[in-house]
C-alpha cells in the first residue's frame, strides 16, 4: 500500500509538473499571437478565436489544475489505487483534449495567415484591373485623337 501511495504521490507530482508546463504553454502561445496579430493588421476572425482557445485552454487548465490537487486528497482519503487510476485517465484524457485546442488554436493563426495571403492577391488583382482600364482609356483616348487629327487635316 506505501508503494502504492509513493507511486500516485510521484504520479500526482508528475500531473502539476504538466499542468505548470501547460501554462507556459500558454503564455508561450499569447505571446506568438500577439505578434502575429501585430504582423498581420489584427485580422479579427482569427485573432478572436486566438483568444478564444487561450481562454478555454485557461479554464481547462484551473480545471485541471484543482482536479490533480483533488485527485491526491481524494487518494490519499480512500487509499483505494483503482479509483485514483481510473481519475488518472481521465485526465490524462483531458490534457488530450487541451492539446488539441492548442493544435486547434495554432490552425486558427495559419488560417489568419492565408487569409492575409487572399487579401493581398485580391488587392493586387484590383490593381491589375485598374491598370487596364486606364491602358484601355487612353487607347481609345488616343484614337479619338488621330481620329479628329486626320479630321483637321481634310
Amino acid at each position: 500500500i506505501e508503494e502504492e501511495a509513493e507511486s500516485a504521490k510521484r504520479a500526482a507530482g508528475e500531473f502539476v509538473d504538466e499542468a505548470a508546463h501547460m501554462a507556459w504553454s500558454i503564455e508561450t502561445l499569447e505571446l506568438r499571437s500577439r505578434l502575429l496579430r501585430q504582423e498581420e493588421g489584427e485580422l479579427q476572425v482569427s485573432t478572436q478565436q486566438e483568444v478564444d482557445a487561450i481562454a478555454q485552454m485557461r479554464e481547462r487548465l484551473g480545471f485541471l489544475s484543482e482536479a490533480g490537487r483533488e485527485l491526491d486528497q481524494r487518494y490519499r482519503r480512500l487509499g483505494q489505487r483503482a479509483e485514483a487510476a481510473a481519475e488518472a485517465c481521465a485526465f490524462e484524457e483531458e490534457e488530450t483534449r487541451l492539446a488539441g485546442s492548442e493544435v486547434e488554436a495554432v490552425c486558427f493563426r495559419l488560417q489568419g495567415e492565408r487569409l492575409a495571403e487572399v487579401a493581398e492577391a485580391v488587392v493586387l488583382q484590383a490593381a491589375d484591373e485598374n491598370l487596364a482600364v486606364e491602358c484601355a482609356a487612353e487607347s481609345r483616348e488616343r484614337q479619338l485623337l488621330e481620329h479628329a487629327a486626320a479630321r483637321s487635316a481634310r
